[in-house]
Order: C-alpha cells, then structure tokens, then sequence
C-alpha cells in the first residue's frame, strides 16, 4: 500500500504542475454470511474487470477508488478507464451502453446525482438505471478562504456577505453541482446570498482564492487538509455531523447554527452498476469489496493518507442515501433557479 500511496502522489503532483491549472453516518455493515456470494455458488467474475471514472485522473474519486480496488482480492485483472466530461453523463451513458455482465462498473458518489438530474445537466434521471455496490469512504463539505482575506471566522464570513448582498463570490469545481449545493446550505444557515462561480476543476477554484480572486472556495475535507496546514487557506467552517479529526478546531456547520437540518452534507465515496447486470454479480461485488475494505490496515490507509473518514455502506444503504439527499438538492436547485 506504501508504493500504492507513492505512486497516487506522484500522479497527483504531477496533474497539479500540469494544471495549476445528507450526509450519512460512520456505521460499518458487518458482513452477513447468509447472504454472502462465494466464487464456488457464482462462476463470476471470468475476465478482467474494468472500473470506469468519471472525472480526471488525481483527483479525490480516482485515488480513492483505486485504492479500495487494490484492497480486493480479485481473482482476475483490474483496470481503470477515465472518460471525464459532461459531469460525469459521458461515463454515465459509456457504463449503460456497454458490457453488462458485471465486470464493468463506475465509481460516484449517491450525492452527485440528484443535483444532475434536478438542473438538467442529466437529460434523464440516470439512478433509475443503476444500482449501487456500496460506499467506503466519506468527505464532508468544507468552506475555506485564502490567507490574505479579512474573513477569519464565520460572523466574518456572513457580515461581509450581507455587507454586499450577491457580490461576496464562492467558487467550487463544476456547475449546478454538489459543491454548489453545499454553498446554498451555507447561505441558508447564514441567512445572507452570495454569488456562486462555477470552475472546470477544484484547481483552478483553490488558485484563484489563494491569489485573492475568489472570496470563498468550498471543496471536501480531503483536499483541504493540506493547504490548511500549510496556511495557504483559511477554513472557516466544515458541514460534517462533527468536527474533522484532521482540523479538530474548525467548527462545524451545524454547530453554528445549532441543527444538523440542512447543514450536514458531503460526498460517499463509493461504485455503482448498471441495474441490466446480474444481481449475483452485483451481491458478489458489494460483498468482495466489504471484505476489503473493513480490515484496520485499510481504514488507517483511508483515514491517515487521504483524509477521508472510512466505512461501509451497502448497496441499499448508498440507495437511500441518494434518496435523502435528493430531497435537499430539490430545494437548493429551486433556491439556485430563484436566487443565483
């Protein structure tokens, strides 16, 4: 895993120079061993299986999605295939239209869709087609500025956005998307209106804040962390149930307002299938990977080297994650058609 981990930060130093350019609990599912699919009753899988990712190599879904592949004693090859673009639709549609036996899936967060399909980015409401393997790994939403900015705490951050209603910029990677959604959740715990600026990627985003061209820059944990400990930027706020471990004096959302409602939210990390597959190729997958990914070896990988909380969500319980959040994105997307 030491080399897994090497050769991941040399790929992502090396994008970075190039580019410059509701939430759910921690609760790990046992696994159950009624329902456990075994190589001997499933003459699956039978050759390579392939993992397709929606955004660019480097980034948070991809470094975790390999390592949790890593981690799973398949019998057979694995490979990765990125297909970014269109907001994650063109590896949307190129997982549907293509091999349907189980050795191809995706890697997504049950949070990415809903905000897709509710704007219109999706030109059709995707999840009815897919079923989830499962989650493994969480990063709530956190709010940051750069190290220049008058903003150094939240009353800050508010009294600066109300002493210029829709000026104060916030920026994040995509359009209509989770992180736009997690600035409305921020808006609506302040009781003030920004204006959200979409970028091609968190890169871009990050530079602009840092160099004072951006107000509020709003990502993950993950990718916070780092930047945060080298002063780069200010976090103001994270919208996890509870304080980063990693930046344990930063306040969360939803104690300053005083209510988880509407102010808890983040990305699962996790892999979906095509609902055409089989369901024992399916079950086998969820249960391969919950096998994997619930040894201590691996949950200290997850949480020391990526920053990210570990756990294990199964196939139903990523499916309910989408449906809960589904519900605030509804709001937020009508509050961004309103608003923004």
């Amino acid at each position: 895993m030491k080399k897994f981990f090497a050769s991941m930060l040399a790929i992502c130093m090396t994008i970075s120079l190039v580019s410059c350019s509701s939430a759910g609990g921690q609760t790990t599912t046992n696994p159950s061993p009624e329902n456990t699919t075994t190589q001997e009753t499933l003459d699956f899988p039978t050759r390579n299986i392939e993992i397709l990712g929606p955004y660019s190599a480097g980034g948070g879904l991809d470094l975790i999605t390999r390592y949790a592949a890593e981690a799973v004693d398949f019998p057979v090859s694995v490979s990765f295939t990125e297909m970014a673009g269109g907001s994650s639709l063109v590896c949307v549609k190129e997982c549907l239209n293509g091999d349907l036996s189980g050795h191809r899936y995706m890697a997504l967060h049950p949070e990415s869709m809903p905000p897709y399909e509710l704007s219109g980015v999706y030109d059709q409401k995707y999840a009815d087609k897919f079923s989830w393997i499962c989650c493994y790994a969480y990063d709530p939403m956190c709010i940051a500025v750069g190290k220049d900015s008058p903003i150094n705490s939240w009353e800050d951050l508010v009294n600066d956005a109300k002493a210029r209603p829709g000026e104060q910029t916030w920026g994040g990677s995509g359009n209509l998307s989770t992180n736009t959604v997690g600035a409305v959740l921020a808006m609506w715990a302040g009781d003030f209106e920004a204006l959200y600026v979409p970028y091609k990627g968190a890169a871009d985003a990050r530079i602009d804040c840092m160099g004072g061209n951006l107000d509020v820059f709003i990502g993950q944990v993950s990718e916070m962390v780092a930047y945060h400990e080298s002063g780069d930027l200010k976090i103001i706020a994270t919208e996890g149930e509870e304080r980063s471990e990693w930046i344990p004096d930063i306040p969360t959302l939803a104690e300053i307002a005083g209510t988880k409602e509407k102010t808890v939210f983040g990305l699962h990390r996790g892999i979906i299938i095509p609902k055409a597959v089989p369901e024992e190729a399916r079950q086998y997958l969820e249960d391969m990977y919950r096998e994997a990914v619930t040894t201590e070896e691996w949950k200290a990988g997850c949480a020391d080297s990526m920053h990210y909380t570990p756990g294990f969500w199964d196939g139903e319980e990523c499916a309910a994650l989408y449906e809960s959040c589904y519900v605030i994105c509804e709001e937020a997307m009508a509050y961004v058609a309103d608003n923004m």
